[in-house]
């Protein structure tokens, strides 16, 4: 393992992520750790904004890019989530917020398709959102709660910090955590399933599902957080002959631009371009799939 750093990113966790002291919004601030693993202090780490915000600061007191250390972990080799322990939990239960929110606006068999094309699954009335790579193996599962308008159900912390609510399948099925495979995005393994469809890349979960409803002739695939739209994720459409799209929501729309650009150039026979949908029919305060919803 890597020691020449002093500091390095807190690895991802549902619980790891922190309130901006800059912006101040919640959940979207990454800490550095020392090498014991303790915070440098409160107000040392990066913000997910990186455009809106774009706070930055290394725990040398100032903004220094140059220092800035890899987030380190151990390599470990990775235990994939075997068919039998999927298929335990993709038995899709229609008892939950997302889809009496759906329900009225698809047809059930509509619905059927497309949660047994993604694996949706369910445990504790809450929808499981499996992450599944081209090879058809099971990297993660993440399990979110929804609320009968749509939109995520949110618990607040100790410290009165309001956040979604969600689970990862590893605390349901008594998994070492640090087995886990890297992520990959969801819906990735579409690309084998219809693999003469272009693709449509989105954030999140949610917008794939409403997405792939509405527009079924792509494939609808989610990175699952605006940083996570990087070219090395990307490695699996490398000889993808179809086009990709991408569809960012609007408070990432100007990084996802500037990331297509920069990821067109690193991978100039991937052809990808970015669409401003959001732009020409959201107003401002609706995530992407609402405004499928609303103008689709």
């Amino acid at each position: 393992m890597n020691r020449n750093y002093k500091y390095h990113l807190e690895p991802y966790s549902p619980s790891s992520k922190r309130t901006c002291p800059k912006c101040g919004r919640k959940k979207c601030f990454t800490l550095y750790l020392d090498r014991d693993n303790r915070p440098a202090g409160d107000q040392y780490g990066i913000c997910d904004h990186t455009k809106e915000c774009g706070y930055r600061l290394y725990p040398t007191g100032r903004i220094d890019n140059s220092a800035i250390a890899p987030v380190i972990i151990e390599k470990v080799a990775p235990i994939y989530y075997t068919r039998q322990q999927v298929s335990n939990y993709t038995l899709y239960k229609y008892n939950n917020g997302l889809s009496r929110f759906l329900q009225p606006k698809f047809k059930k068999s509509e619905l059927t398709k497309v949660f047994r094309d993604y694996c949706i699954g369910s445990v504790d009335y809450g929808i499981i959102f499996w992450q599944i790579d081209e090879q058809y193996r099971v990297h993660r599962g993440k399990v979110m709660w929804y609320n009968p308008d749509g939109h995520r159900t949110k618990i607040q912390d100790a410290d009165g910090t309001e956040r979604g609510r969600i689970k990862m399948m590893w605390q349901y099925l008594h998994r070492d955590r640090a087995t886990e495979p890297e992520m990959c995005y969801f819906g990735q393994h579409l690309v084998s399933l219809y693999p003469d469809k272009p693709v449509a890349l989105v954030e999140s979960e949610k917008t794939c599902l409403i997405a792939s409803l509405i527009e079924p002739q792509y494939n609808w695939i989610a990175t699952l957080s605006i940083n996570n739209f990087q070219t090395h994720r990307l490695d699996f459409l490398k000889n993808f002959q179809n086009y990709v799209l991408v569809f960012p929501d609007r408070d990432g729309f100007e990084h996802w631009k500037e990331k297509t650009a920069a990821i067109q150039n690193l991978m100039p026979n991937l052809k990808i371009g970015i669409n401003d949908f959001i732009l020409q029919y959201g107003n401002g305060k609706e995530d992407l799939a609402d405004v499928f919803l609303r103008y689709c």
